[in-house]
């Protein structure tokens, strides 16, 4: 999965278990802090990523999503239950899976074969 898309879904699932008013998440594998806006709630997403530049919106029912990333034009699967995370990324047809620690995130993105830590 590229870096941006797998940001995005760091922060959507943190927010959907721990909502609060941040608006940035540190990516540690990159060293930055990305910026993103817009609205996160049980049943629908669309948030703006503004290092990419793009829109990632979708729909949920209790804890699946089926989301789409208009910067790269794909779909993305996730699942959150509890504090656990796993998906599935249609632009690298990868699946990937995490564990949520408050305001933090680790992904082990299957593609990479890497795992990517977060935090708000």
């Amino acid at each position: 999965m590229r870096s941006n898309p797998r940001a995005a879904i760091a922060y959507i699932a943190i927010k959907l278990i721990s909502p609060n008013s941040k608006k940035s998440l540190f990516d540690y594998s990159r060293s930055k802090r990305i910026t993103f806006s817009g609205n996160i709630v049980p049943n629908k997403v669309a948030i703006y990523d503004h290092e990419r530049g793009c829109h990632i919106t979708g729909n949920g029912s209790k804890n699946k999503f089926n989301l789409y990333h208009l910067g790269d034009s794909h779909h993305i699967r996730l699942t959150v239950e509890g504090e656990k995370i796993e998906g599935y990324d249609y632009g690298s047809s990868s699946h990937f899976s995490g564990a949520i620690k408050g305001e933090s995130i680790s992904i082990y993105d299957d593609g990479e074969s890497t795992q990517f830590d977060y935090s708000l």
